[in-house]
């Protein structure tokens, strides 16, 4: 099996446009008009490197409007951006900590490890996460003392109508 060369850290600038035009072209169904294992050796010959390539362009598509739909029904149906921010805040070091602790990057394998980056993503989230819960209590907190303020308004409201119909 080999390695999907293009997401590989080019060395020069000449390598970064070669693996660059390299991929546009397999994006688009076309093999690369050069011997791509010419300019790196951990490259796959070419008619290999274009394995998937579509179906995964249209993958990352399909979910990328999946994740803008949900935001937008979040941002809807919870009355406000505050939970779309939430989401959002926390989608970034939660997608970090799967991809770095669960996943070998080369091969692409089931390899749950701890490493410094996940450490630094995971105190990021112990600085967030509490933020997120106390918003969250307080924000219920609020939400029962404004019913209570209304009722006491709608049973003053109330008084005031019977008042007013003695006159």
């Amino acid at each position: 099996m080999y390695i999907n060369f293009y997401h590989l850290q080019a060395k020069s600038f000449q390598d970064f446009w070669h693996k660059f035009e390299a991929s546009t072209f397999c994006h688009f169904g076309a093999s690369p008009p050069f011997n791509v294992t010419l300019v790196n050796s951990q490259c796959p010959p070419p008619e290999v490197a274009c394995d998937d390539v579509l179906l995964r362009a249209w993958l990352f598509v399909l979910s990328y409007v999946a994740a803008n739909l949900f935001m937008t029904l979040l941002t809807r149906y919870a009355e406000g951006a505050v939970y779309t921010s939430i989401v959002s805040a926390l989608q970034t070091p939660l997608g970090a900590i799967f991809w770095t602790c669960l996943f070998s990057q080369q091969p692409f394998t089931w390899s749950p490890r701890f490493n410094e980056t996940a450490a630094f993503t995971v105190g990021g989230l112990a600085v967030m996460t509490p933020g997120v819960l106390l918003y969250n209590f307080f924000s219920i907190e609020e939400a029962k003392q404004r019913e209570e303020e209304q009722k006491m308004i709608d049973q003053l409201n109330e008084a005031i109508e019977r008042e007013n119909a003695r006159y």
